[in-house]
């Protein structure tokens, strides 16, 4: 097994504050992963088992703070539009015609919310209900 990659020298200088700074758990926990091993040169195994991670997931932020640096642990979230196809100024009239689409307590079909996407010249109508 080859040894890890040292961290920077001014890795323990730069990521103290950032522990004050963290304003969630995950943020932290981030933070902490990298410090540890900077401050207490901890392997990844020991790191893990404290923080109740996987070592790839402590490997993951090492070499992704060894990349880009320590902008990339604060501001850690999840989620987002990553894989948006609207933007959401295109979404809010398709979002209405839905919601004219959908009455309290019915189920919307799937085909009625494709049609209501599509450009119309008139105003949407309701299909009939069977």
């Amino acid at each position: 097994m080859r040894p890890p990659h040292a961290l920077p020298a001014r890795a323990e200088r730069e990521l103290t504050p950032l522990l004050e700074q963290a304003h969630s758990k995950e943020e932290y926990r981030c933070v902490l992963c990298v410090w540890l091993r900077a401050a207490l040169r901890r392997p990844a195994a020991a790191l893990a088992t404290a923080l109740g991670w996987s070592t790839g997931s402590v490997h993951n932020w090492h070499a992704q703070y060894r990349r880009e640096g320590a902008s990339t642990l604060l501001g850690v979230g999840r989620g987002g539009r990553h894989r948006a196809l609207l933007t959401i100024e295109e979404e809010k009239p398709w979002l209405a015609a839905c919601a004219l689409l959908a009455e309290p307590g019915d189920v919307t079909e799937l085909s009625t919310v494709q049609t209501a996407r599509e450009p119309r010249v008139g105003p949407v109508v309701a299909p009939s209900t069977v």
